[in-house]
């Protein structure tokens, strides 16, 4: 993961999922705020299944 400070960018590596079983690797590159934003929301998703009492897998 990088952050570039004068894009003012985030990227990572990131590996996606086919229904087919596929996969491909990619980077994912975000804004500030989008870093906020789906920092946000993972945080929420998180809390979520903390609260029907699953633990990380």
């Amino acid at each position: 993961m990088v952050f570039d400070h004068r894009a003012r960018q985030g990227a990572m590596p990131v590996a996606v999922h086919y229904e087919d079983g596929g996969i491909s690797e990619a980077v994912l590159i975000l804004t500030s705020a989008q870093l906020e934003l789906y920092a946000c929301q993972i945080e929420h998703i998180i809390s979520l299944r903390d609260k029907a009492g699953d633990g990380p897998s």
